[in-house]
């Protein structure tokens, strides 16, 4: 349901770039977290730099504090307009340095952005 709001909040902006936990486990273009939630963003022409076949199916969720034993999910996502264009994608895996004591459960989903 949640997505499907966000979708129409976004329709009705001309730019945008929306980031967060979007609650999807997809490893695939097949799951059923891509079909419901990640694909009808696809469908408007938006662009996403998680659970893509261009940029990749990126763990950044760790199923809890524990970094060294969670379980690995594809939850954050950016999505961006059709004129801003997601150039590069990376997730920043030093933030969860578990000997520094960052009880973290999230890695920052980076990604480098042109508006056109």
């Amino acid at each position: 349901e949640q997505a499907a709001e966000l979708l129409e909040a976004v329709s009705q902006e001309e730019y945008f770039v929306l980031l967060g936990d979007i609650n999807t486990v997809c490893k695939s273009t097949t799951d059923a977290d891509y079909v419901n939630i990640v694909k009808p963003f696809v469908d408007k022409g938006y662009n996403l730099s998680n659970c893509t076949e261009e940029h990749g199916f990126l763990d950044t969720w760790f199923g809890g504090t524990d970094l060294a034993g969670g379980v690995h999910q594809q939850t954050d996502n950016i999505i961006t307009s059709a004129n801003i264009t997601i150039d590069r994608v990376s997730v920043d895996t030093i933030k969860a340095d578990a000997n520094l004591g960052l009880t973290i459960d999230h890695l920052p989903l980076v990604s480098y952005l042109t508006i056109n």
